[in-house]
């Protein structure tokens, strides 16, 4: 049994332009992984976001492949631990994408950004940290009426630069 004293690690989603920039030596996302580990946060990368820079490492222009592999090569030395979820996790996933996706929630084509939302839900995250304007201007209260619907965690979608001020 758990110690009652002990209570869970507070995990933050990093959007995949976050971990390229972070292997671009992009100084900003440098600072937000040490601001956010500092501020006693884990930073998780969602399966989806390991599978996007997966393939950009594989099919991106050579720019892109280098800082893919990069990325998924100093995920964990940057603090930045990789999440997985359960075959049921990927169902629901499904499900909730859908019900994103027929409510035009995020724009056509943007599936990722809500597998990446729902799956960062689905670790219990406080926030999605990301600079995509599509995930930034979502109505964010939409998005958790469906998440909370489907009995997940609510999720704030934030842009880097309200950590770093």
């Amino acid at each position: 049994m758990a110690d009652p004293g002990t209570s869970r690690p507070k995990l933050v989603a990093l959007d995949t332009n976050v971990l390229l920039h972070l292997a671009e030596d992009h100084a900003p996302a440098k600072n937000l992984v040490l601001r956010l580990i500092r501020l006693g946060y884990t930073p998780i990368a969602t399966q989806t976001v390991v599978q996007e820079l997966a393939y950009a490492s594989q099919h991106g222009d050579v720019k892109k492949k280098i800082s893919a592999t990069r990325a998924l090569s100093t995920m964990r030395e940057n603090g930045i631990q990789p999440g997985s979820l359960k075959p049921v996790g990927n169902g629901i996933c499904d499900v909730a994408a859908n019900i994103i996706e027929s409510r035009k929630l995020l724009p056509e084509g943007e599936r990722n950004d809500a597998y990446i939302l729902i799956e960062g839900s689905f670790h219990g995250v406080a926030m999605l940290i990301t600079w995509d304007g599509d995930l930034l201007t979502a109505n964010n209260t939409a998005l958790n009426d469906v998440l909370l619907s489907l009995h997940l965690n609510r999720v704030q979608i934030v842009h880097p630069d309200v950590i770093l001020a």
